[in-house]
């Protein structure tokens, strides 16, 4: 139970460090070294290095899988930040109207882009009427969620959300939905 609490703390540790400390750059390197530092102790077989050593090996792991995910994920959401595209995208959960805009969830889905989810805004009644699982094709300007207003913001990265979508045509949609 130890071992496994250990673990885990070391991975949040690391998670967190490669979030709000390390710089991005650095993560693959130092993931690498604490991982061998780790490995390089367990030749030792010393019973009292064991929680060192699991902490060690957890922290490398934490700060690589960070360090994939943000490859996977941010950087290519960064790469399209600013570009206006056709795009097809399956509507995730009803639409949200607030006042004199409208909003929703959606996996983009079209060729050459990354499969990554999004949160599209539209004017108001735009998306009014659609539902879960229908495809959506419209224009849209692409954003990258991490930043807002020239600031790091990562509320949305936190909900798997790495783009926002102002539509910038009219949405059309494909299918009768899944919704419940």
């Amino acid at each position: 139970m130890r071992a496994l609490a250990t673990a885990s703390l070391s991975f949040a540790a690391a998670i967190f460090a490669a979030e709000y400390i390390l710089p991005v750059g650095w993560l693959p390197v130092c993931a690498v070294v604490f991982a061998a530092l780790g490995a390089t102790l367990l030749v030792m077989r010393r019973r009292w290095l064991r929680g060192f050593i699991i902490a060690l090996i957890a922290f490398g792991v934490g700060l690589g899988a960070f360090a994939l995910h943000y490859t996977r994920t941010v950087q290519r959401a960064r790469a399209l930040d600013g570009q206006t595209l056709e795009l097809r995208a399956e509507l995730l959960d009803y639409p949200r109207e607030s006042g004199d805009y409208c909003s929703a969830r959606i996996l983009i889905t079209g060729d050459g882009l990354p499969r990554l989810q999004a949160r599209l805004y539209g004017g108001a009644g735009s998306l009014a009427g659609l539902v879960p699982g229908q495809t959506l094709s419209f224009t849209g300007k692409l954003s990258a969620a991490d930043m807002r207003y020239g600031e790091s913001y990562d509320y949305y990265n936190s909900c798997d959300v790495y783009f926002t979508v102002n539509a910038k045509s009219a949405v059309s949609a494909d299918g009768a939905g899944g919704g419940a």
